[in-house]
């Protein structure tokens, strides 16, 4: 697996998420160093981490159009989930957030595949 250092001068994935460059540096610094990564929430960061060229990787998401759409363009090794909270609004945020499923589906769920821990965890959303 090819490793690559982060640097704003070359990135072309910015998007609307929410990342500052700041965040985008801390992000592509730690990501580099790291040899496991899970998402709660794909976005920006999940581009960052293919581009540093994360080992193993693995990400949940509540929208699956997004999880597919991400899918297709991060390297192969990467793992997604797709977190059942219920019909979705803007982002990915469940129209019912009190629904019996929705924190269990997202939090837990993907968590109970993964037979080893992960070097870094990083939440963006909701839970």
């Amino acid at each position: 697996n090819h490793r690559q250092d982060f640097d704003l001068q070359t990135w072309t994935n910015k998007t609307t998420g929410g990342l500052t460059d700041e965040d985008r540096l801390l992000l592509g610094f730690i990501y580099r160093q790291a040899n496991s990564v899970f998402e709660y929430g794909l976005g920006e960061s999940t581009y960052i981490a293919n581009h540093v060229g994360v080992p193993r990787y693995v990400g949940i998401d509540s929208d699956v159009e997004w999880v597919d759409q991400t899918r297709k363009q991060v390297a192969p090794h990467f793992r997604f989930y797709y977190g059942d909270v219920g019909n979705i609004g803007d982002w990915g945020y469940p129209e019912d957030p009190y629904l019996s499923k929705s924190r269990f589906q997202y939090q837990v769920a993907p968590l109970q595949s993964e037979l080893l821990p992960f070097d870094v965890y990083t939440v963006d959303g909701r839970w």
